[in-house]
């Protein structure tokens, strides 16, 4: 049934909505996806300590901060402009509940576990979320002093 609803998703998502009644269905299937996994992971009884759990996040985290620092990084270095950098930021560590849950459930079908194998997938995509949502103001004034930079007075751009 994942697989299924994926599919759904990503041929409606293809074929381009724009009527806020699909932009709803498209949610709802893509919300449904994201529960339907959590349940299926989080009802089995996982051989997991808090400790290990903790670390994963912090990990997860270092490595999701580092590979959006080494973005901007390269973007600054290749005179991207700040809202293309801030672009590639996102896109390049970006994972989904969508393409990553199907197919770690046929890599691993059958696999005792699988629950375990899923669970940096289902930390990583909240995180990303979350993250996204506390970067947005620091990034927003990073390319806003960047515009106000270039229409100063002598300034080299136009």
């Amino acid at each position: 049934s994942l697989i299924l609803l994926t599919i759904i998703y990503t041929t409606f998502c293809a074929i381009g909505a724009k009527l806020f009644v699909e932009l709803f269905v498209f949610s709802l299937i893509l919300l449904t996806i994201i529960y339907t996994t959590f349940c299926a992971t989080f009802t089995k009884e996982l051989d997991i300590s808090m400790g290990f759990f903790l670390g994963l996040v912090v990990i997860l985290l270092a490595l999701q901060l580092f590979n959006m620092l080494l973005v901007k990084n390269v973007g600054s270095l290749q005179n991207f402009q700040r809202t293309d950098t801030v672009a590639c930021m996102f896109c390049a560590v970006h994972k989904s509940l969508t393409l990553g849950m199907p197919i770690t459930g046929i890599v691993f079908e059958g696999s005792p576990k699988l629950a375990i194998i899923t669970i940096p997938l289902l930390v990583y995509h909240p995180m990303q979320i979350l993250l996204g949502t506390l970067l947005v103001g620091t990034l927003k004034n990073w390319v806003k002093a960047d515009r106000i930079r270039t229409r100063a007075p002598g300034s080299r751009k136009g």
